[in-house]
C-alpha cells in the first residue's frame, strides 16, 4: 500500500512539473492560436476587451493546464516514475558493483603447529577470495585476557602486530592477489623447559613472554587489508600440567 502511495505522489510530481512546462510550451502557443481565431469571450458586458480578453486567456489557460494534468496523471507519469525508479535502480546496482570490484574477502585458517628445530611454530594461512587484490594484509594481536602473569603491562599494549612467515617485524604487508595465500606467524613456542617462551606476540620490542602451568590466555586477533572487512579470530592458549603448551579455536570468547 505504501509503495502504491509513492508511486501515485511520484505521478502527480510529474504531472505538476509536466504541465506546467506544456502551458508555458506548445499548449500556451495553442491557447494563443484559439484566442486568436475565436476571439474573447464575452464575460463583461461593458464593451471592456481587457478584461474579456484576461479572463478568457485564465479560462482556456486554466482548462489546458488541467487537461495536460489529466492526460499526463493517467497517461505520460506512470511511465516517467516506473523509468526513473529503474533508473535509480540500475544507477545504485551499478555503483554497488564498481565499489564490489575494488573490494576484497579475507579467510582465516585456526593455527596449526608445525615443528621446527625443537621449537613448535603456529602457522595462520590468510587467503584473499577476491575479487580485487588485497592491498596491505596485516594481522595484529588486538587483546590479551588476562594479562600475561609474567608481563601485566603487555595488554595496555595492544595492539601488536603479527610476522608474516620468514620475515622481520619492519617488513611492508603484502598484498596478495586473488586467491593468493600468505602464512602468519602469531606464536612461537618452545617447550622443553620449566620455563616456556613464547615468542612473535611482542614483536615490538623482540622479547619472549612466559607462560605458566596452568595459565590460560585468551587472544583476540584481527585480520584486515586496506580494501577489505575485518576478520576476528579468536584463540585460546593454556600450558597443561605436563608442560605442554595448546592453542585452541575459541569462538565463544566474546
Amino acid at each position: 500500500m505504501r509503495n502504491l502511495l509513492s508511486f501515485y505522489r511520484e505521478c502527480g510530481r510529474e504531472s505538476l512539473s509536466r504541465s506546467w512546462n506544456a502551458a508555458n510550451g506548445f499548449v500556451g502557443a495553442t491557447v494563443g492560436a484559439a484566442m486568436t481565431a475565436l476571439g474573447p469571450l464575452s464575460f463583461i458586458d461593458i464593451g471592456n476587451n481587457v478584461a474579456n480578453g484576461v479572463l478568457t486567456f485564465l479560462v482556456y489557460f486554466v482548462t489546458a493546464y488541467l487537461l495536460a494534468f489529466v492526460l499526463g496523471f493517467f497517461f505520460v507519469s506512470p511511465f516517467l516514475a516506473w523509468k526513473n525508479e529503474r533508473d535509480a535502480r540500475v544507477k545504485a546496482e551499478r555503483n554497488k558493483n564498481s565499489t564490489d570490484e575494488t573490494r576484497c574477502t579475507l579467510s582465516v585458517t585456526l593455527p596449526q603447529c608445525i615443528p621446527s628445530y625443537g621449537s613448535e611454530r603456529w602457522i595462520t594461512k590468510i587467503t584473499n577470495q577476491g575479487p580485487a587484490a588485497a592491498l596491505g594484509v596485516q594481522m595484529q594481536l588486538v587483546d590479551i585476557v588476562p594479562p600475561p602473569k609474567c608481563d601485566p603491562s603487555f595488554r595496555d599494549r595492544c595492539p601488536h602486530k603479527v610476522n608474516v612467515s620468514g620475515l622481520v617485524f619492519d617488513a611492508l604487508p603484502p598484498n596478495l592477489a586473488r586467491g593468493q595465500t600468505e602464512k602468519f606467524e602469531p606464536v612461537i613456542i618452545h617447550p622443553g623447559g620449566p620455563v616456556v617462551p613464547v615468542n612473535n606476540m611482542d614483536t615490538e620490542h623482540g622479547r619472549g613472554l612466559m607462560i605458566e602451568i596452568g595459565e590460560r590466555w585468551h587472544l583476540f586477533y584481527r585480520v584486515f587489508a586496506t580494501n577489505s572487512n575485518a576478520v576476528d579470530l579468536p584463540l585460546s592458549m593454556c600450558r597443561k600440567a605436563d608442560g605442554s603448551v595448546v592453542i585452541e579455536g575459541n569462538d565463544h570468547v566474546h
